[in-house]
């Protein structure tokens, strides 16, 4: 080995601890990433369960007013445009229900 180097053997002992200490803050950083990962995933799931809740107590809401719609329908009170309407409603909920429950199944299958 010789005397002198220059400071060769030196500086690349130094880039070597360095390289070593940016690994080491490379799994630190992959280790958070897969926490918030996995933190995301929890409360898209949670967030889903919720929705799919919501549009299900939706859907039973518009079945109900469309009993009642219809029994005023039949009484006289109430005109066919509002049975219809309330049809309409219901009906555009059915894929928002839908797209909710595949939601949920995709997680579930992660």
């Amino acid at each position: 080995m010789p005397l002198y180097t220059g400071g060769k053997v030196e500086n690349t002992i130094e880039q070597a601890k360095l390289s070593q200490k940016v690994s080491q803050l490379e799994i630190t950083v992959t280790k958070q990433q897969l926490k918030l990962d996995a933190s995301n995933g929890y409360y898209k799931v949670l967030q889903n369960q919720t929705l799919l809740e919501i549009a299900k107590q939706t859907v039973n809401d518009f079945s109900a007013h469309l009993n009642r719609v219809r029994q005023m329908y039949d009484t006289g009170v109430a005109p066919w445009h509002d049975i219809l309407q309330t049809k309409v409603r219901a009906a555009a909920m059915a894929p928002k229900l839908q797209s909710y429950r595949e939601r949920l199944s995709l997680w579930a299958i992660c």
